[in-house]
């Protein structure tokens, strides 16, 4: 989302849930994508409030456990069932509050097509998802 629906959010004393996934946006610059998801992240840490963040993404999550350590009490971190296990149970050993999203109903293509087009992307950056 941009810049002003999070302040929107903010203004009134919403919990954002900023996700860095397998959906088509506005960008597709991957150190882009990231750096838009870290400077919303700290516009947030710099209120009161709570926030849900979704990712699977290594380098996205090294930095939220260093950065906002202090922070964690505030933050939520949702990942898919199935993806990044161990860094699941790592985190919440640390501390962390984790959230596992699983999917339901009939509609599972769209969902599985997603899924694979995230790993595909991976593999062409010679990048991996979280383990």
């Amino acid at each position: 989302r941009t810049g002003s629906d999070l302040e929107m959010l903010l203004r009134h004393d919403l919990r954002p849930r900023l996700v860095k996934g397998a959906y088509a946006g506005d960008y597709d610059d991957y150190e882009e994508i990231q750096n838009r998801l870290k400077r919303h992240v700290l516009r947030v840490r710099d209120t009161s409030g709570a926030i849900s963040i979704g990712t699977h993404d290594p380098r996205i999550l090294a930095w939220l456990a260093d950065a906002l350590r202090e922070e964690r009490h505030r933050i939520h971190l949702g990942f898919l069932m199935g993806l990044a296990d161990a860094t699941k149970e790592g985190l919440a050993g640390a501390g962390w509050t984790v959230w596992e999203y699983v999917p339901v109903g009939t509609a599972s293509r769209p969902y599985i097509l997603r899924r694979e087009r995230y790993l595909a992307e991976h593999r062409v950056r010679g990048t991996a998802p979280a383990p």
